[in-house]
């Protein structure tokens, strides 16, 4: 809590390979505080988390600079949700404000979205109008979104990064068990009154996204499996769809049979089935192979990210 019962914001700022704008991300938060929201008491919490340039050498040297700043080193890289909990592990604010340090996230944006908070809300998600996103990354996108919102309408049509959460929220969040997660759906799911605002994404001015093809496909995975259930309906509806026609087949051949007719021969035939049939039971072996991977490792109980230093 912020001194003489003043409420306090604190700013958590997940940081990858970002040495070029951590300085200047730094001051425009300091310059939108003075500016915009004053009125609260203020605290940035920097998490590295495993980066390979020089980030870390660049926060401790900003954390000599401010007194509001705290910097946190994970062990490796965990990934944006996990550097953002381990975030929250160090905030005392009222309420919690997560943010990229690529500049590409309007900070001005910050106290529209207190507004929001002091007005009742207890999340605020900010998304993009559009996205500069790849082809495939593009499409990958727009299906797992649309997957996600039949089993929550709440989530926005383009996700959140930058975005608000009480600290009961934040608390709530912390709670949370399970390394495989869908962040942005665990938020929405708490069932908090939410507001969402629209904003345009600026360009990069430093270093390049830390978003690989990889990890898109792993997010993309990750969305679908722990947002919804449909994976599993799916594979029973294509299965009992796939044992109809194997019954009107046979009973095509029967009745073919029947009145004297020659029956359906040819391996081409056969083949078609075998491999439909086969690449649908490889299918669903496989998806039922990544909810058994996401038992296991919660069974395992490792830890969501490793601190490795902090200040």
């Amino acid at each position: 809590m912020g001194s003489d019962n003043i409420k306090k914001v604190s700013i958590v700022v997940p940081v990858y390979n970002n040495e070029g704008s951590l300085i200047e991300t730094c001051a425009q938060l300091h310059d939108e505080h003075k500016k915009s929201f004053n009125q609260y008491d203020f605290e940035i919490v920097f998490v590295d988390d495993g980066s390979k340039d020089d980030s870390w050498k660049v926060l401790q040297e900003l954390r000599k600079q401010y007194d509001d700043i705290k910097i946190v080193k994970l062990s490796r890289n965990f990934g944006q949700a996990s550097a953002n909990l381990a975030g929250f592990n160090f905030t005392d604010g009222d309420v919690v404000v997560t943010i990229s340090a690529d500049l590409q996230d309007p900070i001005t944006l910050i106290p529209e979205m207190l507004n929001k908070w002091e007005a009742g809300c207890e999340i605020v998600a900010a998304t993009r109008k559009s996205r500069a996103d790849g082809f495939l990354s593009s499409i990958l996108s727009r299906i797992a979104y649309k997957i996600a919102r039949s089993a929550n309408p709440n989530i926005p049509k383009g996700g959140f990064d930058f975005y608000l959460v009480s600290r009961r929220a934040k608390d709530l969040l912390l709670s949370f068990k399970g390394r495989h997660h869908f962040f942005q759906g665990e938020i929405m799911w708490l069932g908090f009154p939410t507001a969402i605002i629209p904003y345009e994404r600026k360009e990069r001015k430093h270093g390049k996204s830390g978003w690989t093809l990889t990890k898109r496909i792993s997010l993309f995975i990750d969305l679908i499996l722990d947002s919804t259930t449909l994976p599993l309906r799916a594979m029973s509806i294509i299965g009992a769809g796939l044992a109809l026609l194997g019954y009107l087949y046979a009973f095509a051949i029967f009745v073919s049979w029947l009145f004297g007719e020659t029956p359906y021969l040819g391996w081409a035939a056969i083949m078609v089935t075998i491999l439909g049939v086969g690449g649908q039971i490889l299918l669903m072996l496989g998806i039922i192979g990544e909810y058994v991977l996401r038992i296991h490792e919660s069974s395992r109980e490792r830890p969501k990210f490793i601190v490795q230093d902090s200040e």
